[in-house]
């Protein structure tokens, strides 16, 4: 497609040619000073030749002119809807962010407008803030602060940020990540204050939970593990650890291979791990060998890891020694085993007892 400073300079050459053609024809036609073909190109008068070139070429200049300012135009609307873009997705990322401005007076502070993000974070209508105290978005005990904060941005001339506790509507509390911004004015003096936050309410309850599943996960007496597609580690507990005689960052970050040996992963492990990526849950028991002859049995389950796609993103397996259970299963067979012959060589030993008192009753009927 032609651009429009294209379709400019080619309108100008077009008019250009056309002052040229017009002019020969009104020199042959209506002067009748040669023929159409003379006037137009063979036989020109010099006069008439220099009258239209200047026409032409002032056309020219123009169509250059005019395609300058319609390419910079060009330029300028491309950018404005650059620019409106990028307001467009400024004003939908502060939905989930509140932009707050301030005029500083120490506790006194008054709201002098909010964004539409702080409407949705607080609770509160515009209209219900714009003119009010900053101090209802604050605990009681915060207020005190602001003196103190207004006096080092105006110092500093440099923001602040911090996590702190705000207020919202109805008496609400809520985490969030707070950063105050001077704002001044011609005079080098501070004529406002910006303040943004976040409220990170989920990102504390995610904090938390995970802090909770952590402490779960250390202090349970089962190794475990959460490793991902790539059967690399990413989770492990202190119990694992300390069965493997390993440090923490030995293991996170390191291929299953790399930690339990390529044959051993392999032949055994990976192929259940394989089936557990799939979706199922697997459980199967081994013998592993440590050090100078030791033998452990282990119990191992996997569990697929989803998160809110179709497959798993990995698995939890869960480790427990069984090797005690093992070998009292083991001793109390060796027993039943062992009562079993003793029980056969009893019974033996009866019937061999039953069969002399036979024959000593029969040998005694015969004499």
């Amino acid at each position: 497609m032609m651009k429009a400073e294209h379709k400019v300079f080619a309108a100008a050459a077009a008019a250009g040619l056309c002052v040229w053609v017009v002019g020969a024809m009104l020199d042959a036609l209506v002067f009748r000073e040669g023929t159409l073909l003379e006037m137009l190109i063979l036989d020109v008068p010099i006069h008439k030749l220099c009258m239209r070139s200047v026409g032409v070429v002032g056309f020219l200049a123009w169509g250059l002119v005019a395609a300058n300012y319609a390419a910079k135009r060009r330029r300028v609307e491309a950018a404005l809807r650059q620019r409106q873009r990028d307001l467009k997705a400024i004003l939908q990322a502060t939905e989930n962010l509140s932009l707050i401005t301030v005029k500083p007076a120490g506790t006194e502070s008054v709201i002098t407008d909010v964004s539409p993000g702080t409407e949705r974070i607080f609770g509160y209508r515009r209209e219900e803030l714009v003119g009010r105290p900053l101090a209802m978005l604050h605990r009681p005990e915060d207020v005190g602060w602001f003196p103190k904060v207004i006096e080092t941005l105006e110092r500093t001339r440099m923001g602040l940020s911090q996590e702190t506790v705000l207020v919202g509507k109805g008496g609400r509390e809520f985490p969030a990540l707070l950063s105050v911004h001077p704002l001044f004015d011609a005079q080098g003096r501070l004529g406002a204050v910006l303040g943004v936050c976040i409220d990170i309410t989920h990102r504390k309850e995610v904090a938390d939970a995970l802090r909770q599943y952590q402490r779960v996960v250390e202090s349970s007496r089962e190794m475990i593990a959460g490793v991902d597609r790539n059967y690399t580690y990413v989770l492990v507990n202190e119990a694992f650890l300390n069965y493997h005689g390993l440090e923490r960052e030995e293991v996170i970050g390191h291929t299953v291979p790399e930690v339990v040996g390529q044959e051993l992963f392999e032949t055994l492990i990976r192929p259940r791990m394989d089936r557990c990526l799939q979706g199922r849950n697997v459980r199967y028991e081994m013998a592993h060998r440590r050090g100078e002859g030791q033998v452990n049995h282990l119990e191992i389950s996997y569990f697929p890891l989803r998160t809110d796609g179709p497959e798993p993103v990995g698995l939890v397996a869960i480790t427990r020694d069984v090797t005690q259970r093992k070998e009292a299963e083991e001793a109390l067979r060796r027993r039943n085993e062992e009562l079993v012959a003793l029980s056969a060589v009893t019974e033996a030993v009866l019937r061999a007892v039953d069969l002399r008192e036979i024959l000593s009753a029969a040998l005694e009927a015969t004499m």
